[in-house]
């Protein structure tokens, strides 16, 4: 069962920052602009606790007629070992990215039989590097609704992995190997990797 939630990507000048809290026992985090995350349960409570009040923006269910332009967050469930994938469109792929220091970009193709065996794969390695600490945000394109990212980095493939790290020289993504597997695990050790070649 997926809950989802829609976030504006908009800044304010006069926000204040918000510190990074920490969860409750069983509960998982949400990661607010400027890389802190606060427990899922204080998103739309009707108070701001992100630095830039993206907790508080736009928070209809979606289909029930909310705003439009946000970025709709699937949230995995599992309590404290949920993950978070957003789902990016042309319109808000540029601003995501702007906010995340390091993110791990899914192109897909939903009538892709690969795409569809690797989906779970995808959300469990969401959960666990979200649990290890990776800090890398995950996210996902549908090709097919988003033909304008699908012809910008030459997806002819699916799935195709991009992965943007601040680090990075020049802001070029690397492209995942998927001689590493199309697995939770193979993709793990391929971000792992990635991150240590930055430090």
């Amino acid at each position: 069962m997926y809950v989802t939630r829609r976030l504006l990507l908009l800044l304010s000048d006069s926000a204040e920052p918000a510190p990074t809290l920490v969860p409750g026992n069983n509960e998982a985090l949400l990661p607010c602009m400027g890389g802190t995350f606060i427990p899922a349960s204080l998103f739309c409570d009707g108070q701001r606790h992100c630095p830039y009040g993206e907790d508080e923006l736009d928070c209809q269910r979606e289909g029930d007629g909310g705003g439009n332009g946000g970025v709709v967050v699937t949230e995995v469930e599992g309590g404290r070992d949920a993950g978070y994938i957003f789902d990016l469109t042309s319109t808000t792929f540029s601003s995501f990215l702007s906010t995340q220091p390091r993110a791990l970009v899914q192109f897909y193709d939903p009538m892709c039989q690969t795409c569809q065996d690797f989906a779970y794969e995808y959300s469990e390695a969401a959960t666990r590097a979200a649990n290890a600490g990776l800090g890398v945000t995950f996210a996902r394109v549908d090709v097919t609704a988003q033909p304008v990212l699908k012809a910008r980095f030459a997806v002819d493939k699916y799935p195709k992995l991009l992965l943007w790290d601040s680090a990075f020289s020049a802001g070029v993504p690397r492209q995942y190997y998927k001689s590493y597997g199309l697995s939770a695990e193979g993709l793990l050790l391929w971000l792992r990797k990635q991150i240590m070649s930055t430090v």
